[in-house]
């Protein structure tokens, strides 16, 4: 007897619903064959409950095998590029690629993803939480963030604090390859988040185009990197223009 059965996941990170961006981010460094199996699962929302679902893939995987199964979902297995972040039912997540986060913001959480790197303490991921997420027409303040906003993601689930640190990833993978001139190469970004980087940036070109300090630390990160990203290709261009002058 034939089975038929129409089978449509997604194709890409950004196409991931919650449930599935939670479950998947989950295990994702878990490698291997229950991985493959788990994550072709949850690309077709199979709930725990739904035993005749669940039965008709496994049927799937009789007649093709699971490594050819994977052609169809080889993203996943590639660059993380998801983008887009988890919703919250208390507060708002951050839009988008990050388009509306200050550069303070933005420093202050690529900070704490990379204490989360560096030492697999789940509090930092609770703390990058803390940074993303606000309450409607909330303002972020650097005096509540242990106080007050750390608070609101002690107890967040395992699942979403990696779902949130995967799109900050995925949003920091596409700023790196965006700003070539700010981050010209990966042996250069890993010295330089070994400080707080982009606020010690911040207070150097304070006074300048964007204000004060607290100007200039509110600026949106978009707008803010494009101003750096020129300033420093504007550098290079003097830079090798003296030095073409001084050699003729």
């Amino acid at each position: 007897m034939e089975i038929k059965i129409q089978i449509n996941i997604p194709q890409n990170w950004n196409e991931l619903n919650d449930w599935q961006l939670r479950k998947i981010a989950n295990m994702l460094y878990k490698k291997g064959a229950a991985f493959d199996f788990m994550t072709w699962m949850y690309l077709n929302q199979v709930k725990w409950w739904q035993f005749k679902k669940a039965y008709q893939l496994r049927l799937v995987l009789n007649e093709v095998p699971l490594s050819t199964l994977k052609e169809h979902f080889e993203w996943i297995y590639n660059n993380v590029d998801r983008t887009i972040f988890p919703k919250h039912k208390a507060f708002i997540a951050p839009m988008d690629r990050l388009i509306n986060l200050s550069i303070e913001e933005f420093a202050m959480a690529d900070d704490m993803n990379n204490l989360y790197l560096k030492t697999k303490k789940i509090v930092y991921l609770q703390l990058l939480c803390a940074i993303l997420y606000r309450k409607p027409n909330e303002t972020y303040d650097h005096l509540k963030l242990e106080q007050v906003y750390l608070k609101r993601f002690s107890h967040a689930p395992a699942d979403f604090l990696f779902a949130v640190q995967l799109a900050f990833n995925g949003c920091k993978n596409s700023i790196v390859g965006k700003y070539k001139n700010i981050y010209p190469t990966a042996k250069k970004i890993q010295k330089s988040n070994k400080k707080s980087g982009f606020l010690d940036v911040v207070l150097k070109m304070s006074g300048q185009k964007f204000g004060t300090y607290n100007e200039t630390k509110s600026t949106l990160v978009y707008t803010f990197l494009n101003e750096l990203e020129e300033s420093i290709i504007q550098q290079k261009e003097m830079k090798e223009q003296y030095g073409k002058k001084g050699h003729a």
